[in-house]
């Protein structure tokens, strides 16, 4: 049998995810690809914590209070997570963010209001 190749790698073999009735499921990543995935998340969650922003809980876009910070995620104007300028930084509550990411070609020159 033909085991399966990682689809961002294209080289090392997946890892088995789990077993059921005789049958095995793989991953879509091999394991370094996973640990590089992890490890990028983690600098990224540092970088925050050292700038200093916090997530509130209303939305800068549409006002919108939420009762949890579950409902906003922190959306980044440039799009590249790893720049943590302040004024990089926003507030979307889900809603919002799902709107920006299907058309980002109609938001992408969102200036700063303060």
């Amino acid at each position: 049998m033909n085991k399966k190749i990682c689809e961002i790698c294209n080289e090392n073999h997946v890892t088995v995810n789990y077993k059921r009735n005789d049958k095995v499921y793989y991953r879509k990543k091999c394991y370094n690809c996973i640990k590089k995935e992890k490890e990028s998340n983690t600098k990224v969650k540092q970088l925050l914590k050292k700038s200093g922003y916090v997530k509130k809980l209303k939305c800068d876009r549409c006002g919108f209070q939420c009762k949890t910070s579950k409902q906003t995620e922190i959306y980044y104007v440039d799009g590249n997570s790893h720049n943590v300028n302040l004024n990089n930084l926003r507030t979307h509550c889900l809603n919002c963010n799902a709107e920006i990411t299907s058309n980002p070609a109609k938001y992408k020159n969102i200036i700063a209001d303060f």
